[in-house]
């Protein structure tokens, strides 16, 4: 299981005493430009105002959170959360794993 690390900081204006809430992210090519998309491996970083906009992008990204220590599996909750899926043992993934380069020289 990965976790996003949220952190809390003081916003530029450290003055102003308002919170921001960093999430790493990563960067796409949108038609519109470049997106953000919160995911732990990410390069960036997505500020939000408040936790809980920082929590439902987490959450729509599809990752659990981890906020100042405690764990939160915003997925294991969700009823839109898609099945486990079915593992196999050696014996049944070897053919898969074989007809893998097959295919992909197929698509070229």
């Amino acid at each position: 299981m990965t976790f996003i690390h949220i952190k809390k900081r003081y916003a530029e204006d450290e003055a102003s005493g308002a919170e921001v809430f960093v999430v790493p992210s990563m960067a796409i090519q949108a038609p519109g430009g470049k997106k953000l998309i919160p995911n732990p491996a990410g390069r960036e970083v997505l500020e939000f105002g408040s936790l809980k906009e920082a929590t439902d992008a987490i959450k729509r990204a599809g990752f659990d959170y981890v906020f100042e220590g405690q764990k939160t599996y915003t997925l294991q909750a969700s009823e839109n959360r898609p099945a486990a899926m079915p593992t196999l043992d050696y014996d049944e993934a070897a053919p898969l794993q074989e007809a893998v380069p097959k295919l992909t020289a197929q698509l070229m």
